[in-house]
């Protein structure tokens, strides 16, 4: 089941249960400070490479490309329609 079709609560189980709490702590990290790969891992205390490869195995986990379409595909970050409807017509 694609992640754009599940619900908030089911986003969170589903990044749960697929990400390991390395990789949520990571991705969450990022999300909340938008710092870079590089001062990411300087503030956790490891390498940049090490910070790339956890965003490398999320992305490849959730059949993204990049950090902003995780966030989109676990529900992190809203998208508003750019119509404006609450729903989407289909």
């Amino acid at each position: 089941m694609p992640t754009s079709t599940l619900t908030d609560r089911q986003r969170q189980a589903f990044a749960v249960y697929i990400l390991t709490p390395r990789e949520r702590e990571i991705l969450a990290h990022i999300g909340r400070t938008g710092q870079t790969l590089a001062a990411t891992g300087n503030c956790l205390g490891i390498s940049e490479r090490t910070v790339k490869n956890h965003c490398e195995h999320v992305h490849r986990k959730l059949g993204v490309s990049g950090n902003l379409a995780a966030f989109i595909a676990l529900g992190w970050l809203k998208v508003p329609d750019p119509e404006g409807a609450a729903e989407p017509p289909y």
